[in-house]
């Protein structure tokens, strides 16, 4: 009878222990992402992946990087999209960042856009003549109003810091702000930075244009920015040569080991998918960009190639 009994419990027993190894591991919440505005390109990449690899995370809504860094400081989130450089700018102000903020993953490049209006033309008896000087490069803003608004903020004061070219910034709510001052003269270019076609830009006329950079301005930014070019073949421009920045996907630097395994499935999920997104008809170009294995030495990742 005893016997009996034993062997009856011993199924019990393990099928308990079984049940409660599952609710441990189904009971696991998904991870907050603070990404960015519910039009922006870093919250499309996110929602995109997250239909992909559903359960995985949660993606919030957020008004930019600094937030997202703050969100993920604050524990309010445990990862964040953020642009290099806004990373860069709080690293001058919190000297400890590089031990409590590491990268999961590098996306894509954010295009920095410089757009000025193209030099207006009169004329006398049929003769044409530009009644300003046309801006043609970066280095032709010193002096001049610049305006930006969002993630171009952090842009703005980094170049400016790096370069000294001097112009004169301009903050304004939104991209509809900023254009309508610029076409009223209250500016001479907009600073805007995102993924490269920006939809507004592909829709301006050969009334405005671009406004490249030059050789010795790419040197000088090196540490913080990319070479790339632009093409808005609206605008008759193609190849100006330009700058970008890095998005990122970041968290905390977390130490617990069920943290440890849920940012490895998130990042090699990440992996998994990436082929697939970029194959779904309507997702984002940028997904083109992003390898979920790229390193940097730039800044700490938070697991290794080989983790």
């Amino acid at each position: 009878m005893q016997r009996r009994m034993f062997i009856a419990t011993v199924p019990a027993l393990g099928l308990g222990l079984t049940a409660s190894r599952v609710k441990a591991q189904t009971i696991q919440k998904p991870m907050v992402v603070s990404s960015g505005g519910a039009n922006g390109t870093y919250y499309r990449l996110m929602k995109e992946f997250d239909e992909a690899a559903p359960g995985l995370i949660i993606n919030r809504e957020s008004d930019g990087s600094l937030t997202n860094i703050d969100r993920v400081m604050d524990n309010q989130a445990e990862l964040g999209v953020t642009q290099f450089d806004a990373l860069v700018v709080r690293a001058f102000k919190e000297t400890n960042l590089k031990e409590r903020i590491r990268l999961l993953a590098i996306l894509h490049a954010e295009e920095v856009h410089f757009i000025a209006k193209s030099a207006p033309q009169g004329g006398i008896l049929g003769m044409p003549f530009f009644k300003s000087a046309p801006l043609s490069s970066v280095d032709d803003l010193r002096g001049q109003k610049l305006g930006f608004w969002g993630g171009a903020v952090i842009t703005e004061q980094v170049i400016s810091a790096m370069t000294l070219i001097g112009w004169v910034p301009v903050e304004y709510p939104d991209q509809n702000a900023a254009l309508q001052a610029l076409n009223s003269d209250h500016i001479q270019a907009i600073l805007a930075v995102g993924g490269q076609p920006l939809g507004w830009m592909s829709e301006l006329s050969r009334d405005y244009r671009l406004l490249g950079v030059t050789d010795g301005m790419v040197t000088r930014l090196a540490p913080v920015y990319e070479k790339t070019t632009l093409t808005y073949r609206n605008l008759g421009q193609e190849g100006v040569q330009a700058l970008s920045i890095r998005a990122m996907l970041v968290t905390r630097n977390y130490t617990s080991r069920s943290k440890h395994d849920q940012l490895q499935m998130i990042r090699d999920k990440l992996a998994n998918v990436v082929g697939d997104i970029r194959e779904t008809r309507g997702t984002h170009p940028k997904w083109e960009e992003i390898d979920p294995g790229a390193v940097t030495d730039r800044w700490p990742m938070y697991l290794s190639a080989k983790s």
